[in-house]
């Protein structure tokens, strides 16, 4: 892959972006609605559907970053990859800070340490993009090889996925526990195989039967997800998110799904350049989206349950989504500003 537009890599950043608001939009009330009701329940179906987002964000970066075609020195990961992210998370969460008025700040030290740490609930992704950047020279060593890549896969999704997945087993906690101080090769572990799964996916043809067969088990991570997460819910009384988790064994399966499915099946045609101008500003629409989720939740008082959620959440998003990129689009008209804070 280049740095020229892929219409499939646009798409996905454009779907992705928006299902990072669904789940923002759920996240007003699935905390606070009782499991056991409707509207609680369809909350988590629109949850459940949308798990793919971030992972898939990090999918892209690894296409592009750990491909063979495009060699990006140290001094352009540094300087043109990390500084926008460290610039641009500076800048929103500074911004946040002071517009959001369900902060407490005790001290100029506490508004220094929320300002730096991230001073709302999506300003962690930002921290993770940045290891992934660091370490990206080392991971497309591994990359070079075809076979050196699947094992490198293959080890972060037993060691990280599957030892995740172990923790719906109550019962065995202690000797899990255990076994991962000894077991716990942290090279692999994290999002640094969504980065190479992104990279692996793009570069190598994966056979029609392969893919049929994701598109198979992305549905069946779905049903599980929403599934899973609604029955433990009921049984335990309240949210229960494992299955939500990004390095869930489910999620991964249906991130492997919808990646190959754009991949072989969406091509650009009417739209291509409306996708390709979403796709440039998807980062600051995830930077500025929370803004107006609090806006409407903590000014207007609007949350998912003023008319049936089955409407609210998508009309929610389609505003919300709406209104951050007018505000990115204007951002990205600024000279210089554009290039550090979206």
């Amino acid at each position: 892959m280049n740095n020229k537009r892929v219409f499939y890599i646009d798409a996905l950043r454009v779907l992705s972006i928006f299902s990072v608001v669904v789940l923002h939009i759920c996240a007003i009330d699935w905390y606070t609605a009782a499991v056991n009701t409707y509207h609680w329940q369809v909350l988590n179906f629109y949850d459940g559907l949308m798990r793919f987002c971030v992972p898939i964000f990090i999918m892209i970066s690894g296409a592009f970053l750990l491909s063979s075609k495009k060699d990006y020195s140290l001094k352009d990961i540094f300087l043109k990859k990390i500084l926008r992210v460290v610039t641009g998370f500076l800048f929103w969460s500074f911004v946040y800070l002071v517009f959001c008025k369900d902060f407490e700040i005790a001290s100029e030290a506490d508004f220094v340490h929320k300002w730096l740490t991230g001073s709302r609930y999506h300003l962690w992704f930002p921290f993770t993009i940045i290891c992934l950047y660091i370490i990206s020279p080392i991971l497309k060593e591994v990359c070079k090889s075809k076979k050196a890549c699947e094992y490198f896969i293959i080890l972060w999704f037993i060691f990280q996925c599957v030892g995740m997945a172990t923790g719906i087993f109550p019962s065995l906690n202690s000797t899990i526990a255990t076994l991962k101080v000894y077991l716990t090769p942290q090279a692999v572990l994290g999002y640094s195989g969504y980065f190479v799964l992104g990279h692996y996916l793009s570069v190598y043809d994966i056979t029609k039967k392969v893919r049929i067969s994701s598109y198979i088990l992305a549905l069946l991570g779905v049903f599980v997800t929403i599934a899973g997460t609604g029955y433990m819910s009921l049984r335990y009384g309240s949210g229960y998110g494992l299955f939500y988790e990004y390095l869930m064994p489910n999620t991964v399966f249906v991130c492997i799904g919808v990646f190959l499915f754009f991949k072989y099946n969406v091509k650009g045609k009417a739209f291509t350049a409306l996708v390709g101008v979403l796709s440039r500003l998807s980062f600051g629409i995830y930077f500025v989206h929370d803004l107006f989720i609090y806006i409407l939740n903590h000014e207007l008082g609007v949350r998912t349950g003023f008319i049936n959620p089955i409407v609210s959440v998508p009309l929610l998003s389609v505003v919300v989504f709406t209104l951050s990129t007018a505000v990115a689009f204007i951002i990205d008209k600024i000279p210089f500003v554009r290039k550090y804070i979206i």
